[in-house]
């Protein structure tokens, strides 16, 4: 990876993407790319959640402060240009798949070299993770089947992109230890796609 890189973690929620966005920033020196987002706060959450209320995101998809945003669950998620565009070195960032399109785009205009790694679990794994995580009555939980097949679609047309995009698609087991996780998406001779 460059010195001015930005790898995406794409994967259904509770695949890990955040755990292995935080594992990166600790033990490899990433800088986390914040998400500017109106849900409400988690036990887990930390710096890289950026919380503001709906009329305050509103106000920034007018001002078109963003590089991506959609909205997920009731709630709207996104990340903002100058916070992708003001940072540099290696950069880690959790989107789902359509902000990964839009953030790859984006990135590779700023000259930023752009790797996107999908996060696959078995859905039975995803399941008890947002129990375990959410609470039992987790309504995530109940349509992850569905979640999974979105974002492996997504993940299906990313692979797919125009060439001249340059932009590295990892698959990574999320069973995988994150030290295991990192080995794999450190070693460019293991990506399976490479445009």
């Amino acid at each position: 990876m460059s010195n001015n890189s930005l790898l995406i973690l794409v994967g259904p929620s509770g695949s890990g993407k955040s755990t292995l966005a935080r594992y990166l920033a600790e033990k490899h020196g990433f800088k986390v790319v914040p998400s500017v987002t109106t849900r409400p706060h988690r036990k887990d959450d930390d710096s890289s959640m950026l919380f503001v209320t709906p009329n305050e995101f509103r106000r920034l998809i007018d001002a078109k402060a963003f590089a991506e945003w959609e909205q997920f669950n009731d709630h709207y998620y996104g990340t903002t240009r100058k916070i992708l565009v003001s940072g540099h070195g290696q950069r880690v960032k959790v989107a789902r798949p359509e902000g990964a399109f839009a953030l790859a785009y984006f990135a590779n205009r700023a000259n930023i070299d752009v790797s996107i790694a999908y996060i696959g679990v078995d859905e039975d794994v995803l399941r008890q993770r947002l129990i375990d995580r959410d609470g039992d009555d987790s309504f995530r939980a109940r349509g992850i089947a569905a979640e999974v097949k979105e974002v492996e679609n997504a993940v299906y047309h990313l692979k797919r992109r125009d060439p001249n995009d340059a932009v590295v698609v990892k698959l990574l087991d999320g069973t995988l230890s994150l030290e295991q996780q990192t080995i794999l998406l450190m070693t460019e001779e293991l990506s399976q796609y490479h445009h």
